[in-house]
């Protein structure tokens, strides 16, 4: 017999054909008969030539049991789509009881229904909440207007909310307990605000505290009690001005709330804010500020709290001053308020100015003393020799003690005349070494003294310049040869120094080996400078002068080859430099 010729193209057609009627089922809810059932799976006849399995879990409802089910039954199940050419189709009860509920929830949304929500459990990011048997999300951030201290106390709770987002494609559905509270406190607020007024005594609990201040709870109305109206006096933080029987309730909900006395002090007109305050319910100390705390006056006061820049004193109930780093020690540099100084330790300060606008008054620890340092220069004018000790010695030069009480600096350039020994100079001064010095400056402002030696003595190369000038022509003697050039002395005293390039004309004349210390040397002044005391000198500005004046023969037409000449070579010079 004949057998049949199937090819592959044409049994998939076939198999095509014979599921089409199926196809059309996907994405349905349709009623299927349990025909098996195991600890894990229902079985389900859903008269589409197979049969599917839906997980037992599928069924479990929102307090966790799952319903009791016998063979014959009917349950509604979602038709997600037909697998493999097995048959097996792919079922789902949890689509389907998102299905059911889809349409009414989406009414609900589109008219702005509010809707009951189970809160399950916490998930990432805010909590699980089932809705009808569907699955929901309430981030946290639409939990509520405020911050809730506990909000795990949410969890196993029916909540009024609102949907936000409905997403099918996913079935994605996003709900918020935000808008619902929102909504009241906006209707309750503008309908409470009507009986407050600026300057009204209030009572109110408090709702949340925060780092910059309070929420009061005054009814249908919240009211904001800022850390600066907390106090007159300065405080850290507003947990401070409270007693723990105020929040006794906020760390325990089961405490009944304790009232407490505010004053509303002001209503803003457009966003109907109301701003509370609790140091208005008692009388301003700055009031007496002006009469009382008279610029140098002195009082003995406490501290109140220290700062990197300074420290607060307690003038009077809710009157503070600051003393400034600057204003704690006439002699003491390196001060560190926060080890310095404690709270509730008692000292003596001065007033030096006060602003009441700002409410600001500085004070000054240091001035209820006398100034060292003015009672020394009166005592040692500029000009004085004194005899000082030396305390520290470092590269720029000495610190000596003036005094028991205050010391004052020498200069490296100030031991010598010689600018040139300065190093030298320095290296010859020990700690602990004593010497005579002279006040050269006395500096009230920065609290310093300022002194020499060499100043003892009479500059010995005072006038010592003033002979030389730009162009004259001198004779030297090398004190010292190296790589940059040679060091020379013009007169007794006067240093001068010739660069390697102002040695000659001649490049071979200008190899450093050619000269020795000892030698004498002709050269021209380039610059002089009575400040550093150094002359610099220049051999080949000398010998192109003199070339210059050899070539000139006195016609014009040779005396101008000659400029020409010598202008060409120097500027080539300095060019090559």
């Amino acid at each position: 017999m004949k057998q049949p010729n199937f090819n592959n193209e044409s049994f998939e057609n076939l198999f095509q054909q014979s599921i089409s009627g199926v196809k059309n089922f996907e994405g349905q809810i349709v009623k299927g008969v349990i025909i098996g059932m195991d600890n894990y799976y229902l079985t389900v006849d859903v008269g589409l030539k197979s049969e599917g399995k839906i997980l037992l879990s599928e069924f479990r409802k929102a307090d966790g049991s799952t319903p009791t089910f016998e063979v014959g039954s009917e349950v509604e199940v979602y038709i997600e789509r037909y697998e493999d050419l097995s048959g097996n189709i792919m079922l789902s009860r949890e689509k389907a009881k998102r299905e059911e509920v889809w349409h009414d929830l989406e009414k609900l949304y589109l008219e702005g229904t509010p809707i009951t929500g189970y809160i399950a459990k916490r998930v990432k990011g805010g909590f699980a909440v089932m809705i009808e048997d569907t699955l929901a999300f309430l981030p946290g951030s639409q939990l509520d207007i405020r911050p809730i201290k506990n909000i795990n106390s949410l969890v196993g709770t029916n909540q009024l909310l609102q949907i936000l987002k409905m997403d099918k494609k996913r079935y994605n559905i996003v709900v918020s307990r935000k808008a619902i509270i929102s909504k009241s406190y906006v209707e309750g607020k503008l309908e409470g605000q009507e009986q407050y007024e600026e300057g009204q005594i209030v009572e109110g609990i408090i709702k949340n505290i925060t780092g910059y201040g309070a929420f009061i709870d005054l009814g249908y109305v919240d009211g904001l009690l800022h850390v600066t109206d907390m106090s007159w006096s300065r405080i850290n933080h507003p947990s401070e001005v409270f007693t723990e029987e105020d929040l006794a309730h906020l760390k325990d909900p089961s405490k009944q709330p304790k009232p407490i006395k505010l004053k509303i002090v002001k209503i803003n007109p457009e966003n109907k804010r109301i701003s509370l305050g609790i140091k208005q319910l008692t009388e301003d100390p700055w009031g007496e500020v002006v009469e009382k705390y008279t610029i140098g006056s002195t009082f003995k006061v406490k501290t109140t709290n220290t700062t990197d820049y300074g420290i607060f004193v307690e003038l009077a109930k809710g009157v503070e001053g600051l003393v400034h780093i600057s204003e704690m020690s006439w002699v003491k540099k390196d001060i560190n308020p926060k080890a310095d100084y404690k709270v509730g330790v008692e000292v003596e300060v001065k007033v030096l100015d006060v602003d009441i606008k700002k409410r600001r008054i500085n004070l000054s620890i240091k001035q209820t003393t006398p100034n060292p340092w003015l009672e020394y220069a009166n005592a040692n004018p500029e000009g004085s020799v004194v005899n000082v000790e030396i305390k520290e010695t470092n590269p720029n030069g000495l610190v000596v003690k003036l005094n028991d009480t205050i010391e004052g600096f020498i200069r490296g350039s100030d031991l010598s005349w010689d600018s040139s020994k300065d190093k030298d100079m320095l290296s010859e001064y020990k700690v602990g070494d004593k010497l005579s010095a002279k006040i050269i400056k006395h500096n009230l402002e920065k609290d310093k003294v300022l002194l020499s030696v060499k100043h003892l003595t009479d500059d010995p190369y005072m006038g010592a310049f003033d002979d030389l000038k730009k162009g004259d022509v001198v004779k030297t003697k090398i004190t010292a040869v190296n790589d940059n050039g040679i060091e020379v002395e013009v007169n007794s005293g006067v240093n001068g120094f010739i660069k390697q390039a102002d040695l000659s004309m001649d490049a071979e004349d200008r190899n450093i080996a050619n000269y020795k210390v000892g030698d004498t040397i002709e050269a021209m002044v380039l610059s002089v400078n009575s400040s550093s005391r150094l002359v610099s000198l220049s051999v080949k500005s000398l010998e192109l002068a003199e070339q210059k004046k050899n070539m000139s023969t006195g016609e014009a037409g040779s005396s101008s080859l000659a400029d020409v000449f010598a202008e060409a070579m120097s500027k080539k010079e300095q060019e090559s430099k």
